[in-house]
Parts: structure tokens; C-alpha cells; sequence
């Protein structure tokens, strides 16, 4: 977990393992790699590749801060959005995979679908859900969340995907968004507030979020 400008490792007895310290702020929270490598954005503009033991692997530099948690996909390689409004794709060593610009900052973490799709919530002007092709970064498709009348106003809320591919997300108008794989609206629910959390499922398929009204909404 992230505190401040450190990333601390912590064993499940309390003991600390490892204490990293990065450039800038961490708001993200760490991906941990099958070989217990953990990646963690920074608003020192990069993203960190930390070993099991504490020492730096690499960094791989953006042009902006770095505040949307990365995710690692079945390959190993990590996909991440930063403030240059790009979202990048590195592979497991570092190297620049892609990147595309999306017109709007991303702080929001991606999500995969099972077919390889990465799914990904922008800030304004344009603010929207995008899904994009793992292997090129090719849009696939984009769908409207509210309007924004700045950049710094958007979409923070990370994207849900069930079992049958079904997208979930909250957004700064006030509603969460339920999609079907394809990008074709589902239903819209109202809350009375700015919805930043990210949406989770219970066991038994109640959804549940969390907004500005000060209330944790569960949906049958």
C-alpha cells in the first residue's frame, strides 16, 4: 500500500518487509506481478517496478502524473493511464509497448474483459468509457459519461466487467452506467452525488457503490 511518497510492504504478521520511496505523491494502488514485482504509479510522471525485496527494477517515464492504479494483463505486460491523457502499455522489462492519446487525463484504473478488451474511463472535455484492443491499442468503441465543461472534471471510477461481460461504472453526473460488451446502454441509475468509486459485485450479483450523497447503493 501507498503513504505518502513511500510504498510499504508489509508481512502478515506486521513486520515491515520494505519500505520504497518514489519522487512524487503515490494515489495508486499497486499491481503485483506473478513474480511479486509491484507496479505503482507516482506524480513523479512515472510508473515504478519495485522487486519482492524492496529495490527498484525500473521506472518508465509519461508526461504527467501518474495517479490511475496500473493492471497487468495475462502476458505480463502493464496498462496504465497518466495526466499526459495517454494510455500506455508497457511489457514486463520496461519497455513501451503503445501508447494513445484519449483526449482527456485518465485517473481512473482499466479494466480487461476476457476477450482482451481494455476498458478505460476518461476526464474531460470528452468524458467517456473507451475500449480498446490489448494487442495495438485500436478504440474499439466509446461511450458518453455526462458532459464536462473542464479537463480537470471526469470520470475516476474504475470499470466493473461480470461474468458475461456486462461494464459498470460510476461518473461525475451523478449516475452509474451499466453497458453491454458491445458498448450499448443498459440501464442508468441516479444518485445524488458525484460517483468515484469504483463498482464491485457481491457474491449473489448485488451491486454495490459507493457516492458524493454520503450513501453505499446496492442495485438487485
Amino acid at each position: 500500500f501507498a503513504a505518502g511518497r513511500e510504498l510499504w510492504a508489509v508481512r502478515p504478521d506486521g513486520g515491515v518487509k520494505y519500505r520504497y520511496r518514489a519522487e512524487g505523491k503515490i494515489y495508486t494502488t499497486p499491481a503485483i506481478a506473478d513474480d511479486g514485482t509491484a507496479y505503482v504509479g507516482a506524480q513523479d510522471d512515472r510508473i515504478h517496478a519495485v522487486s519482492p525485496e524492496g529495490l527498484l527494477r525500473f521506472t518508465y517515464a509519461t508526461r504527467g502524473d501518474v495517479d490511475a492504479s496500473p493492471a497487468i494483463a495475462d502476458d505480463g505486460s502493464v496498462v496504465f493511464g497518466s495526466d499526459d491523457r495517454r494510455l500506455h502499455r508497457i511489457d514486463a522489462g520496461g519497455a513501451l509497448v503503445w501508447a494513445i492519446d484519449l483526449g482527456g487525463m485518465i485517473r481512473a484504473p482499466v479494466a480487461f474483459g476476457r476477450d482482451g478488451t481494455v476498458y478505460v474511463s476518461v476526464f474531460g472535455p470528452r468524458t467517456r468509457l473507451v475500449a480498446l484492443a490489448l494487442e495495438d491499442g485500436r478504440i474499439r468503441w466509446e461511450f458518453e459519461l455526462g458532459r464536462a465543461h473542464s479537463a480537470d472534471v471526469g470520470v475516476a471510477s474504475g470499470v466493473l466487467v461480470d461474468r458475461d461481460g456486462n461494464l459498470y461504472v460510476g461518473a461525475h453526473d451523478d449516475y452509474v452506467y451499466a453497458l453491454t460488451p458491445d458498448g450499448r446502454l443498459r440501464f442508468a441509475y441516479e444518485t445524488a452525488g458525484d460517483v468515484d468509486a469504483s463498482p464491485t459485485l457481491s457474491p449473489d450479483g448485488t451491486l454495490l457503490v459507493g457516492g458524493e450523497d454520503g450513501f453505499l447503493h446496492a442495485l438487485r
